[in-house]
């Protein structure tokens, strides 16, 4: 799970750089499945939002 600003910026992004496909797509997430299965799931965090972690970026890997 990758924690952003702007899901529908990132997802743009994240399937050009990895050419892969996004499945779904709601108003704050988004899903990103590669040819292989690799799965990159988005969750907008909002431009000004803290994180737990205090940054945004990769939290989990599953």
């Amino acid at each position: 799970m990758v924690f952003v600003h702007d899901h529908d910026a990132s997802a743009d992004l994240y399937q050009e750089l990895l050419n892969m496909e996004v499945t779904v797509r709601t108003a704050t997430a988004a899903l990103l499945v590669g040819h292989n299965g690799f799965q990159v799931y988005l969750r907008a965090v909002g431009p000004h939002a803290p994180h737990p972690a205090a940054h945004v970026g990769a939290q989990y890997v599953i």
